[in-house]
């Protein structure tokens, strides 16, 4: 069981992988011990499918997630 103190990061907004070429922006809605979930606010248009705004989007904590405070 993972150990941390989810209202420091549950409704944050994030940039989600700040080093990729297309901008991803989002709020955290959950984190526990399978991973994270962020609601994308805003995304560039070249993501095409992927990363669509107002879509939730789950991320295991086994995958490697970058995210920066905004």
């Amino acid at each position: 069981m993972l150990m941390y103190d989810k209202l420091k990061f549950i409704g944050k907004r994030v940039r989600l992988y700040p080093g990729d070429t297309y901008s991803k922006y989002a709020i955290i809605e959950n984190v526990d011990d399978l991973g994270w979930t962020f609601k994308i606010t805003k995304s560039s248009p070249n993501n095409g499918e992927n990363w669509k705004v107002g879509q939730s989007y789950f991320i295991s904590h086994s995958r490697a997630v970058i995210f920066e405070f905004i």
